[in-house]
């Protein structure tokens, strides 16, 4: 059920049209607050990670 809500995110991100690297880095750290991801932690640090090579993905295919 997690991942369909950084699925949603990921998908409804393009839709607010350009958006910055700062709103991208609070998105993303949101997500992995609700995700259960500790801040300062390596597995938060790995879901943001995680979020960032998947944005590039998605950016890559646009």
């Amino acid at each position: 059920m997690r991942y369909s809500f950084v699925l949603l995110g990921l998908i409804a991100l393009p839709l607010l049209g350009c958006t910055s690297p700062k709103l991208e880095a609070r998105e993303d750290r949101k997500i992995c607050v609700r995700e259960g991801f500790e801040p300062g932690t390596i597995e938060y640090d790995k879901c943001i990670e995680r979020l960032v090579i998947e944005r590039e993905k998605e950016e890559e295919m646009m």
